[in-house]
């Protein structure tokens, strides 16, 4: 248990996105896009988690796309000592380390809270006006 992830976002196998976190105990808690991102052009993808209600969501170009209420309480696990890792995955399965990215990522940017709504959409907008 917390091995592998404190927070996390990626692509799934389905080219879904998907972003949560793992207890100290080994629970997971994530949210799942419901369409495809694999599209090959640029999205802005936002995931958190406000312990205070315990809502974890993921936004992804300004719009909230997914949801999750973990149980009171829940807190990610901030015991271990995995290093950050970018466009792979920390998770070894039958001696085999999975998931490197194969695409790029830009201005990645982990904050000490939740953002809000509107704090989302406007860190999109701002965003997206300098990458077109």
């Amino acid at each position: 248990p917390g091995f592998n992830l404190n927070y996390g976002i990626w692509l799934n196998n389905r080219e879904k996105v998907s972003g949560g976190f793992e207890t100290a105990v080994g629970n997971d808690y994530f949210v799942t896009s419901q369409g495809s991102y694999a599209d090959g052009i640029w999205h802005n993808t936002i995931l958190t988690f406000d312990d205070g209600p315990n809502l974890l969501k993921l936004y992804i170009d300004g719009v909230e796309v997914a949801t999750n209420t973990p149980n009171i309480g829940t807190t990610p696990d901030n015991t271990g000592k995995q290093p950050i890792r970018l466009g792979a995955n920390s998770l070894v399965e039958k001696g085999i380390i999975n998931g490197n990215y194969t695409g790029q990522l830009n201005d990645i940017q982990v904050w000490d809270y939740a953002f809000t709504k509107e704090q989302v959409e406007n860190l999109f907008n701002t965003e997206s006006n300098i990458l077109r």
